[in-house]
């Protein structure tokens, strides 16, 4: 409907809505990671908007690149004319075969190590917390 690949959002999707300015807003029952070439981590709830060939500011999803975790901003993906789906994170621009979205992926629900868990990890232990 959007021109998007079909397994953009994991299987654990509880729920979504879609507004008709696009507010698009995904509910996950606990954070959910997919690691198979896309290391992926979709926060209990993602919102962004979503218009045709994209999602743009995106909050709650973060992707691995180069060992480290950063925000995905937005996606795109053009299937009539791209076999890629491109992740902005930034300064960084992440490109990713399509055909690894064709299907909806399981979660694994291990613990990466994700920004999430990295500021909590900084607040915990400046303030002493054991």
């Amino acid at each position: 409907m959007y021109n998007l690949p079909p397994g953009l959002f994991p299987d654990a999707v509880t729920s979504y809505t879609l507004s008709e300015s696009g507010l698009l807003t995904v509910s996950l029952p606990i954070q959910c990671f997919l690691g198979s070439g896309y290391e992926l981590v979709y926060h209990p709830k993602v919102t962004g908007i979503i218009r045709n060939g994209s999602i743009e500011e995106i909050q709650g999803m973060e992707s691995m690149y180069f060992h480290f975790w950063f925000w995905v901003r937005s996606i795109r993906a053009d299937l009539l004319l791209d076999d890629y789906v491109y992740f902005d994170l930034g300064w960084f621009t992440r490109m990713v075969p399509v055909s690894l979205f064709d299907i909806v992926p399981s979660c694994n629900h291990g613990p990466p190590v994700s920004l999430d868990s990295l500021a909590q990890d900084a607040f915990t232990a400046s303030a002493g917390i054991a």
